[in-house]
């Protein structure tokens, strides 16, 4: 499971379920000498470090390249076939339905921890422990954040990161909804259970029509966001749903300041 933009932590907290890979140039001096470091110190600490020298920036294209091969090989290797994915489909269908019904506008279905509104602190802290709780040695976190990007939402999401990182030492990853589910939306609905998801959605402003139809985006993402839910829970996924409302970064900031307290 790549774990990709995840924010550095000291050696000794990360979890004994790590590979990590190191692609240097010989430019950027200063940018590489740091990272030269922190994977000597992760190496020191126990953790297999592969070293990828490249000739230059452009040599990323040969890695990309490399990498997919080797996933497509290990697809094969491991009875999965890696140009398929049906559960990516399901939540499409989820997804369609959902549009159909309400035009997008439909929360969440209840249940415990299930579409907790940020600004209730009691509910918010009970719905985070209980998630927590349910986490298991060599897990991973996955983010899913149905919010627009921005440099603002970008720094609350790394941050949030970092905290749960730090208080549970397990591997953290983050995509931006709905495009992430061309990436790892399989990997969260159809490989192992080993995936605790936290969706997060807002309320998208201003409302923006879809042209030719009577829906807006803001609909079609809160769609695409419940189909994908009600998929993951259809596959048995430990996943919590909160609902940042109308201020995302504020919101963030409340759930990782939870998690670090």
């Amino acid at each position: 499971m790549p774990v990709v933009g995840e924010p550095a932590l000291p050696a000794g907290r990360y979890g004994d379920d790590r590979v990590f890979v190191c692609l240097v140039t010989d430019a950027e001096a200063d940018s590489r000498r740091g990272v030269e470091r922190h994977a000597a110190a992760v190496e020191k600490a126990g953790h297999p470090v592969v070293r990828v020298r490249l000739e230059d920036p452009f040599s990323l294209g040969g890695e990309v390249f490399r990498w997919e091969v080797a996933v497509a090989a290990a697809g094969s290797a491991l009875g999965v076939h890696p140009f398929n994915q049906p559960d990516v489909e399901l939540a499409k269908d989820l997804a369609r339905r959902a549009m159909t019904r309400s035009h997008g506008r439909e929360a969440p279905p209840p249940g415990s921890g299930v579409g907790v509104a940020a600004d209730d602190a009691p509910a918010l802290g009970a719905a985070l422990q209980g998630w927590l709780t349910r986490t298991r040695p060599r897990d991973y976190l996955a983010l899913q954040a149905y919010i627009a990007p921005s440099s603002g939402t970008g720094r609350a999401l790394q941050a949030l990161r970092r905290a749960l990182s730090m208080r549970t030492g397990l591997a953290t990853t983050l995509g931006y909804g709905p495009r992430f589910l061309h990436s790892t939306g399989q990997l969260h609905k159809g490989g192992p259970d080993e995936a605790c998801i936290l969706q997060l959605v807002d309320e998208p402003a201003p409302e923006l029509e879809v042209p030719e139809t009577d829906l807006s985006f803001g609909a079609l993402v809160r769609a695409q966001a419940l189909g994908d839910y009600q998929a993951l829970l259809e596959r048995g996924r430990r996943v919590l749903c909160v609902d940042l409302k109308d201020d995302p970064v504020s919101s963030i900031g409340k759930i990782t300041e939870w998690v670090g307290a």
